[in-house]
């Protein structure tokens, strides 16, 4: 059964949604436009119950604190309660009739929202206002010319964006294509921080309390891995850094495989 958003959302009706950008486990993204300023951006919608609201604050308290030319920005965000808290409750229906498609296009996207944003039970709905960028993984084929000079370039803006994340004490833990995107040509920006976690220290050295199996398998650090294997040992920023040797590799040798999910 489709969930639908409340029936009188007070802020989502500012904005025209256009296509579906991409979808995670939580939540969608839509392309959305301020009816006033004209201003376009990605509007990121999650489905929170009671139990990940506390989750949810932290992840947008995050993003609100990150300031860096290499980091998207939060531009906003709100909570819309659904009228019947635990109820299955919510509206593609709402989000689709304000959407400039044809019904087949409004059809399949009703599926893509749904799939994702009926699962469980939705007690509210968080919706994260960022700026609109491109995907790194639409950009990376084959058959496209990559200059190393622009590749090392790039991959430098990508470093100092993890550098930074980690002075802020924060575990990016899912670093991959997908989780970077163009501002412009030659402008990276690291996006999605919705496994990030803090950084535990103690006496000055770091300690991660982190130990779960969490983010892309086939970008995870060996200590993360294992994890799959029930050897719960913590891991902490370094998972990051190996990440990013599979980003850089991938960068210059590129598969497409939709799919996929091991190494």
């Amino acid at each position: 059964m489709a969930i639908r958003f409340c029936e009188n959302p007070r802020s989502i009706r500012k904005y025209r949604l256009g296509k579906l950008l991409g979808k995670g486990s939580y939540g969608v993204v839509l392309a959305a436009t301020h009816e006033d300023t004209e201003e376009i951006y990605a509007l990121k919608l999650i489905r929170v119950s009671r139990n990940d609201e506390e989750n949810a604050r932290k992840e947008v308290s995050r993003m609100e604190m990150l300031k860096h030319e290499n980091i998207v920005q939060c531009k906003g965000w709100w909570f819309e309660k659904t009228s019947s808290g635990y109820q299955q409750y919510a509206a593609s229906s709402f989000v689709l009739d304000e959407m400039d498609l044809d019904e087949d296009e409004k059809d399949k996207m009703r599926e893509d929202i749904d799939a994702v944003l009926s699962r469980g039970t939705v007690h509210k709905l968080l919706y994260i206002k960022m700026e609109l960028c491109s995907f790194v993984q639409e950009r990376l084929s084959n058959n496209t010319e990559r200059p190393i000079v622009q590749m090392i370039e790039l991959f430098m803006q990508l470093t100092s964006a993890i550098e930074y994340l980690h002075s802020k004490k924060i575990i990016h833990r899912d670093l991959k294509p997908r989780n970077i995107v163009f501002a412009s040509p030659d402008h990276l920006k690291v996006c999605d921080f919705g496994i990030s976690t803090e950084i535990q220290e103690k006496g000055g050295e770091e300690v991660s309390m982190t130990r779960t199996a969490i983010g892309t398998p086939s970008y995870w650090a060996p200590e993360q891995a294992i994890t799959l294997f029930a050897i719960r040992r913590r891991y902490a920023s370094a998972v990051d850094i190996f990440s990013l040797g599979c980003i850089l590799i991938e960068m210059f040798i590129y598969i497409e495989d939709k799919d996929k999910q091991m190494v």
